[in-house]
């Protein structure tokens, strides 16, 4: 069903939780080819055998939100599905692009769940593990690696160099997402879809959050994984 409908290959989006994930699906959810479906389809997750164990999930996601008439690709973000790189370019169709959003780990870990505000929301080694299993992939064509930093603090060239590796136009709405995607909410945003800003990048140097950072630091192996990412530490 789904192959019939779109006539490119699509596009999945992937990292670890409060990397940038759901700003990524928001922004491409203003690009007219593109049918971004809403929240996290965990489709790709599961697996027994090289298939998805839920595919259904994708299909019922197709029903509730059905596309425009311009899509020609379908867009999904789960983070964890970046445990599932090679299964999942394995089973789509040749041409399927991924798309791994990184931020630096001080941020990520220091970043509270909106409704449990006294409660970090990822842990050092869910990130350690997530980046690394993503980075396994670093050199596949089919995998984009997409900083949280450059996105908002370059996002017109980092938008345009993403939009290349899609093989989409560029389109000035993109930069304008907020007022024209079909992501308007998400669990993970604290309101309502709003401009691009950077108003969140440092917020880890704060004093409060000293010893956090030195348990995200001295994890083991984080220092390194850091460094290949391009972070100062």
């Amino acid at each position: 069903m789904v192959e019939r409908r779109f006539s490119r290959p699509p596009i999945l989006i992937g990292g670890c939780g409060r990397s940038g994930t759901t700003l990524v699906q928001a922004i491409l959810g203003a690009h007219p080819q593109v049918h971004v479906l809403p929240g996290e389809v965990d489709a790709f997750t599961t697996w027994q055998e090289g298939r998805p164990l839920r595919i259904d999930r994708l299909y019922r996601g197709m029903l509730l939100h059905p596309p425009g008439k311009d899509a020609q690709r379908w867009c999904v973000k789960r983070p964890y599905m970046v445990r599932h790189i090679g299964e999942i370019l394995n089973y789509l169709p040749q041409g399927t692009k991924f798309i791994h959003v990184v931020r630096d780990a001080r941020a990520v870990c220091c970043s509270h769940h909106p409704k449990q505000p006294n409660t970090y929301w990822v842990a050092p080694q869910r990130y350690y593990e997530d980046v690394s299993c993503g980075l396994d992939y670093a050199q596949e064509e089919h995998v984009y690696l997409l900083k949280y930093e450059d996105l908002v603090q370059h996002p017109q060239n980092t938008i345009e160099a993403l939009c290349e590796f899609l093989e989409v136009s560029f389109d000035q709405k993109l930069l304008r997402w907020q007022d024209h995607t079909s992501i308007q909410k998400a669990n993970s945003w604290f309101s309502a879809a709003k401009p691009i800003h950077q108003g969140s990048l440092n917020h880890w140097k704060a004093p409060k959050y000293d010893n956090r950072v030195h348990e995200i630091i001295n994890y083991p192996g984080m220092v390194e994984l850091l460094k290949k990412l391009g972070y100062s530490v």
